[in-house]
């Protein structure tokens, strides 16, 4: 395997706080620029440089740190995306993926899960207070006109 080159992109690497040092890719490689930079994020992620659930820096700032176009580095997360390494979240960016395969960065699982519940009672009780309501349109209706409402005019 061919040694990734390191640039002079420090300051780049810093401005944007990315735990990768500021590398190129290396022309020499026969490997496509994509595959350098996903074996790369690859290796970060198995040394521990990127935690399980950690938020990667965007498309952008992997591109200006390893040298290469937006559009390869975000081919690099794709392929990583593909193989079960990385998990997106739009909008809230791309995250590594736990080794117990969950799918959902820190904390979003459980403040899913209470959102969720929160709701269903919301719908609930407003299915309960439609059905009153509609009992007492239906009263109201037979005192005025003295007789069952007329399905025609719901419609």
């Amino acid at each position: 395997m061919a040694e990734i080159k390191t640039r002079d992109l420090n300051d780049v690497a810093q401005s944007q706080s990315t735990n990768l040092a500021a590398v190129a890719v290396n022309e020499d490689d026969p490997r496509p620029s994509y595959v350098q930079v996903a074996d790369d994020l690859r290796s970060a992620i198995a040394k521990g440089e990127y935690q399980s659930s950690q938020r990667l820096p965007s498309g952008r700032t992997l591109a200006e740190t390893y040298g290469v176009a937006l559009n390869t580095a975000q081919r690099a997360v794709d392929l990583l995306k593909a193989e079960g390494v990385l998990v997106s979240y739009p909008p809230r960016g791309v995250f590594v993926r736990s080794p117990q395969g969950d799918n959902e960065p820190v904390g979003r699982s459980r403040d899913y899960v209470e959102i969720k519940h929160q709701i269903d009672e919301l719908r609930s009780a407003f299915r309960d207070q439609m059905g009153v309501v509609e009992q007492r349109l239906s009263s109201l209706e037979q005192a005025v006109t003295g007789g069952p409402p007329d399905p025609q005019r719901d419609a």
